[in-house]
């Protein structure tokens, strides 16, 4: 395998880049393997996103893992059906229907038993591949923002390995293993969760601000001689102006020449959220439009549509 530097540009704006970098072992999905916590603020930031993945997770778990013919082969399935504890099974496809990539930790027992445990994919790394484009093995880093404190860990993967170790069990729909890791099949529809996510946030400031954007208080009896007494002046205004949800809205200028004293001046509230509000319905239908959703009320969603 090559030192050479590789990055893949991609075209839409919030994939991710993925990169081979001289003299690490580890390629990461985005930079600080920061691609997954983009995703994730989106489900969390997203209340369609969050809704309809949340019914998915729910959906592919079902009742767990079980056999039909168990009773009738009990020794063949005893093996596979505790090997996977039910917490760690509803923990692996959740965040598989969130990232389209998760992984289980096989651990060997002192007895030769094995155990599948959740393992969080969002502080795994792919290896870089070697010649023959083979997957040998994982990095694994509490925080990759900071990698000289928390140095990575390696684990090979699944069936590269006597048995004996510690394995990571990857699961991702990625054929092509130069590019390692999956993205969301709802991949369009991310931009459409995050203006979601960024119209709430605007009507929660909006209406902390009292429905406005802010005042200008102009001070026209003159600039006080220091800042300190400047400072005292701008703390009792905001503080019987604005409440601690409203700090920082009321701006402060002083300067004389003028008649009155003291002139408050309320910044022009427009009606932008009239528009914000179609926008809103758009990217309801663009993010269901993405998961594929053909009937909302499947996942919870009231439409106007139907009896």
């Amino acid at each position: 395998m090559s030192n050479d530097l590789r990055i893949v540009n991609l075209s839409n704006y919030v994939k991710p880049e993925i990169e081979e970098i001289r003299g690490k072992d580890w390629v990461l999905n985005g930079k600080n393997n920061s691609y997954f916590e983009y995703v994730e603020d989106r489900f969390i930031g997203s209340p369609t996103n969050s809704t309809i993945l949340n019914a998915y997770s729910n959906l592919i778990f079902g009742r767990g893992l079980m056999a039909r013919n168990a009773n009738r082969q009990p020794m063949q399935y005893a093996k596979m059906l505790t090997a996977v504890p039910k917490k760690d099974l509803r923990k692996v496809v959740k965040q598989y229907a969130k990232q389209f990539n998760a992984a289980f930790q096989i651990i060997t027992n002192v007895n030769g038993t094995k155990q599948a445990k959740f393992i969080d994919v969002t502080k795994l790394a792919f290896n870089k591949v070697e010649e023959d484009d083979k997957i040998t093995g994982f990095w694994y880093s509490n925080d990759w923002y900071n990698t000289n404190k928390t140095i990575p860990v390696f684990y090979p993967a699944y069936g590269t390995t006597n048995g004996k170790e510690t394995e990571i069990l990857y699961i991702n729909d990625n054929q092509d293993s130069s590019s390692y890791y999956s993205l969301p099949k709802y991949q369009s529809g991310l931009q459409y969760a995050e203006m979601e996510e960024e119209i709430s946030n605007f009507y929660i400031s909006h209406i902390k601000n009292g429905f406005s954007y802010g005042y200008i208080v102009n001070m026209n009896n003159g600039v006080p001689p220091d800042e300190e007494q400047r400072q005292d002046i701008e703390d009792k205004i905001r503080k019987r102006m604005t409440g601690s949800s409203n700090a920082g809205k009321v701006f402060i200028s002083f300067n004389d020449g003028k008649e009155a004293a003291i002139e408050v001046v309320p910044l022009e509230v427009s009606d932008s959220h009239k528009q914000w509000e179609s926008i809103n319905v758009q990217c309801e239908q663009k993010i269901m439009r993405s998961h594929g959703v053909v009937s909302p009320r499947l996942f919870g969603i009231n439409d106007s549509a139907g009896l």
